[in-house]
């Protein structure tokens, strides 16, 4: 896959919206065609997926601590169609994708927090991409992923009271977002968006965010 197109592939797992792609079994040796137009009739449960705001990002976020822990293999495919449902029904584009193909049934619980938690430095960032192959640019691709989605303010506490143990907030952000935060973070389980100016349009506005010193995590 070309790094042009890997901004877009940022999640995907099995939600409700690609319950209606994984009815064609395996798409080999059962009679079913694997095409990109299998499923373009009939999806009773994707009108209800994009009335909740909420299901793109969680998609997304399973998608990077699947692949985070374990690898894009079988479990998780980075050119599935709930990486393109869930991306186009964010704002993003559309590509085509071949259906039948049958998800990964393993989990394992112990490696569910093996993937950065929003308070690494950039050292332990590029370290981490690494150890899984990926560069630089993938890190920057895939931080673009919060674009949509929102963080518990137990993530971001530290920064805006206390960054480093100063007793003061992280001399970085932009004054009118501390104080925007210091309002909406009244106690550490309240839910702050992590693209304030855009938080519901997968675009590109959480990197303008960055340059505005709005970024939202400490890992942003």
């Amino acid at each position: 896959m070309g790094r042009d197109a890997r901004v877009y592939v940022v999640g995907r797992v099995q939600p409700e919206v690609s319950s209606c792609s994984t009815a064609s079994g395996d798409g080999a040796g059962d009679g079913h065609r694997v095409a990109p137009e299998s499923y373009a009739y009939g999806c009773p449960v994707a009108a209800w997926v994009k009335k909740d705001p909420t299901l793109a990002p969680a998609i997304i976020r399973l998608h990077f601590h699947d692949c985070a822990v374990g690898g894009c293999d079988a479990s998780i495919l980075l050119n599935h169609p709930g990486t393109r449902d869930a991306t186009l029904m964010a704002g993003g584009p559309f590509w085509e994708v071949p259906f039948g193909r049958k998800d990964n049934k393993i989990s394992l619980a112990r490696e569910a927090n093996m993937v950065p938690h929003g308070h690494e430095n950039i050292t332990a960032l590029i370290a981490f991409f690494q150890e899984k192959g990926l560069d630089i640019l993938d890190l920057v691709t895939l931080s673009g992923s919060h674009t949509i989605g929102r963080s518990t303010c137990s993530s971001i506490m530290d920064k805006i009271y206390n960054f480093n143990g100063t007793g003061k907030p992280d001399p970085s952000l932009n004054v009118y977002f501390l104080k925007l935060l210091r309002k909406r973070c009244k106690r550490v389980m309240d839910l702050v968006h992590l693209d304030v100016i855009t938080p519901r349009t997968f675009d590109t506005t959480y990197y303008t965010n960055l340059m505005r010193k709005v970024g939202l995590l400490s890992t942003d």
